[in-house]
């Protein structure tokens, strides 16, 4: 079965709201980029995913991506900023 990028966005911000409950996690789509805002113990990430790549990712390769987010996320403490782009 084929997702469409609107389930694929969807599935992503679940599954990082879901494994960051104790953080905030907002979506933005704007020119073919999605991005996923998200603030955890006083530090902010952004998560990019280019349009293109994100149609070609499957199900399974975006559980893992967010399974590696949310851990890096986890092993950040204080204050910080970071973005990236996948």
């Amino acid at each position: 079965m084929t997702i469409g990028i609107e389930e694929k966005a969807c599935m992503i911000l679940e599954g990082l709201s879901c494994h960051l409950s104790d953080g905030q996690v907002d979506y933005e789509c704007s020119r073919g980029e999605h991005t996923f805002l998200i603030t955890h113990a006083g530090s902010r990430f952004n998560v990019r995913f280019a349009e293109h790549k994100l149609l070609r990712k499957g199900v399974d390769e975006l559980q893992a991506i967010v399974h590696e987010v949310v851990k890096q996320i986890r092993s950040i403490s204080g204050p910080s900023q970071t973005s990236v782009g996948v």
